[in-house]
């Protein structure tokens, strides 16, 4: 638990509305986008996406490893997918 004085002093987002909730929905339901093929690459990629704590950025990152863990491209256990 974060004290509401430090929320914004250690990146806690505010709380979504209905309608972002949906938006969010909606990223996690498209096909996933061309992801590099390199395992660094790609971890790159997502670390970055994960850094700017924009909540659709960070919905991106769960899709693509959701969708990464049913291809052979990623196993189960691998941390860089």
């Amino acid at each position: 638990m974060v004290p509401v004085a430090n929320a914004e002093s250690v990146g806690l987002r505010d709380v979504i509305n209905d309608e972002e909730v949906e938006e969010v929905f909606a990223v996690l339901r498209k096909k996933e986008a061309r992801m590099p093929t390199n395992w660094s690459r790609r971890f790159k990629n997502h670390s970055e996406k994960l850094r700017s704590g924009d909540i659709y950025q960070v919905a991106e990152v769960v899709r693509n490893s959701r969708s990464a863990t049913r291809t052979r491209d990623c196993q189960p256990g691998r941390s860089a997918c």
